[in-house]
């Protein structure tokens, strides 16, 4: 036997073992027990070390915590990150299960687990479990529990915004019903559509957008395939259900509000959003890539070249085995055989190994573009039933980037917004890519092929989880303050260290019933750690919550309330500056008059970029006894 005839077997043999036919049905069970053994591992690793001390997920903890107790979100609150919609869902939680960091913890892994059933779901249902399996275990490994760098807040477990992982979740379901609905035309499959869609509309904008150019696509291939009539029905349908949660939570608002105010609250999510201080802010010109265009989009077009040199060279190589196997005539047929198959295993895995992957996902958009023109291509005479899915979320993941720009990430908020595109992209080089290729040529080897892919996606998660995994295993400090407990890391800044101490002489020497307040952040973590309520709206103070309720506002409502303890938290957020000289001086002035220092946790805030929390004490007010009176002589 030569080496091409024993390679051909070879190859032959395994790949009629992974036909589909009986093995399908248990293949589904055994692809979400890996994706489950993966969510176990990341939830084990990631357990109660997932926050940051000071950023914003405090903010996630405290403000349903402060609605639990009857509090008005944008009226009693000032909240900056998101739509109504989560943050009353947890106060629910909170009003059911108790105010409690576990509360949050696990909803959100039940969030997470829910997330990856759906999605392992719709994509088993398009592919095989091969595929579903291979995109449930990277959304586990680099996007569910992430943490790269000293910020926890870029994970679906502690995120930044309650408001981003629920939407996320929400539109993921919604993506599945419009395919239904273009699918088989059924009207609840519109109504269910429609209600999801609201409910995203009421969390965050830039995930909305996503789904509304989703359900715009739908709507299209729905005009194109069915009778004027059944399309406006469902359409209208679809609409009425939209309607449901905004009407909810307009009339809910409308019991401690006026109509204006009721509908503003409704939709304060999209309020930042035409604020133009806070969409050409420092900070949101670099997430785009704004800030330096001209690298980032060399940066996106090189890893676009390389990521289909890579794919054309391995196709060459894989298509053209018999000549391979040809020259190899003289060898015996095993050796030949193993040769031809370990040398791309070996070259891609050396490669993959040394590629820095923290930097990669530049090329998801140009990707995610030619991907939707592929797909047009294909569908452009009839859709195929098993288009129709992987066409809606290929959309969904390309309007989705538009919020990274020119700077696509899989990092920061690349959590949530790059997620979908490369769900994507596994799909097509795991599955549509060799389908098409071996619809073209019998003999193709397309098993293979998708093995020498599936490798490199594995790789490159259990690389980027190793990074997660060597963070977490640095968070050993211990944050509580009598009631819940987190992890955090001793980085340079020391803020762990200082916000232990801080916290520790705050359950000491701060009573239960006093209040207490935190500028510029890190209050809300401050708060609920130690169930310290602030009496004012104001939770934490940035240019971009400035910009949108007003520093005037913001102070005015300080003023009112003022807290009976203030802690000075010095931060190393993106440009903002220091309170009392980049904004706020009116209210630094005032707390100079009234409050005195009583304890110190590292250096002095707001001096040189030290790090250091710094408590002080409101100063007594005078009674009108103690009140001297003007000698009129």
């Amino acid at each position: 036997m030569t080496a091409m005839s024993f390679f051909q077997k070879t190859t032959t043999d395994f790949t009629s073992r992974w036909e589909p036919g009986p093995w399908r049905a248990r293949s589904f069970w055994l692809g979400l027990a890996i994706v489950a053994a993966a969510f176990v591992v990341g939830a084990v690793v990631s357990w109660d070390k997932n926050a940051d001390p000071l950023d914003d997920f405090g903010t996630q903890l405290y403000v349903p915590w402060k609605l639990s107790t009857g509090g008005a979100l944008y009226r009693d609150v000032f909240y900056f990150s998101g739509g109504p919609l989560s943050q009353y869902f947890n106060a629910l939680l909170y009003q059911v299960f108790g105010v409690s960091l576990t509360t949050i913890l696990v909803a959100n892994l039940v969030f997470i687990a829910l997330l990856l059933l759906v999605i392992y779901r719709l994509f088993f249902m398009v592919a095989d479990a091969w595929t579903a399996a291979t995109i449930g275990v990277a959304i586990v490994l680099v996007f569910a529990f992430a943490q790269y760098d000293i910020g926890g807040n870029m994970n679906y477990v502690t995120p930044y915004s309650e408001d981003a992982v629920h939407g996320l979740f929400l539109a993921v379901v919604s993506v599945g019903l419009f395919a239904d609905w273009v699918r088989t035309g059924r009207l609840r499959s519109a109504a269910a559509a429609g209600l999801g869609s609201g409910l995203v509309f009421l969390t965050k904008p830039d995930i909305f957008l996503a789904l509304a150019a989703c359900a715009f696509t739908a709507l299209a291939l729905l005009y194109l395939n069915n009778d004027r009539r059944r399309f406006l029905k469902a359409s209208g349908l679809f609409a009425a259900a939209f309607l449901i949660p905004l009407v909810g939570f307009f009339l809910y608002f409308l019991r401690v509000e006026n109509p204006h105010d009721s509908l503003r609250s409704t939709v304060f999510a999209w309020v930042p959003v035409f604020n133009h201080a806070v969409v050409n802010s420092a900070l949101y010109q670099w997430c785009m890539g704004l800030d330096a265009p001209g690298e980032n989009l060399v940066q996106m077009l090189s890893e676009f070249a390389l990521v289909i040199c890579s794919t054309v060279l391995l196709y060459h190589y894989v298509a053209n085995w018999r000549v391979l196997a040809a020259k190899l005539q003289s060898f015996r047929p095993q050796i030949g055989a193993l040769f031809l198959l370990s040398t791309p295993l070996l070259i891609v895995t050396s490669v993959t190994f040394s590629y820095d992957w923290h930097r990669s996902a530049a090329s998801l958009p140009l990707l995610m573009l030619s991907a939707c023109a592929w797909l047009a291509v294909l569908s452009w005479r009839r859709l195929h039933r098993d288009l129709v899915f992987p066409l809606l979320w290929t959309v969904f993941s390309l309007v989705l980037l538009w919020k990274l720009g020119l700077f696509s990430r899989l990092w920061h908020y690349g959590f949530v917004l790059a997620m979908p595109a490369t769900a994507a992209l596994i799909y097509f080089l795991l599955w549509l890519l060799p389908q098409q290729l071996k619809k073209g040529r019998v003999d193709f080897p397309w098993l293979y092929f998708r093995a020498i892919f599936c490798l490199v996606f594995l790789i490159a998660s259990i690389r980027l989880f190793g990074r997660t995994a060597d963070t977490y295993a640095t968070e050993t400090i211990e944050l509580n303050a009598g009631y819940d407990t987190i992890k955090t890391l001793e980085v340079r800044t020391q803020s762990g260290k200082a916000m232990q101490n801080a916290l520790r002489w705050i359950k000491t020497n701060i009573p239960p019933e006093a209040t207490l307040s935190a500028l510029p952040e890190g209050g809300g973590m401050v708060n609920f750690l130690s169930r310290r309520a602030n009496p004012n709206p104001c939770v934490f103070w940035d240019p971009y919550i400035m910009a949108t309720y007003s520093e005037e506002t913001m102070t005015r409502a300080f003023l009112q309330h003022p807290p009976d303890y203030l802690l000075f938290v010095e931060w190393h957020a993106f440009k903002h500056g220091y309170i009392g000289k980049d904004g706020g001086e009116e209210l630094m002035a005032w707390i100079g008059k009234n409050y005195e220092a009583v304890h110190l946790s590292g250096a002095e805030p707001f001096k040189n970029g030290a790090y250091g929390i710094k408590i002080l004490k409101r100063l007594p007010v005078p009674s009108v006894s103690e009140v001297p009176v003007p000698n009129k002589n």
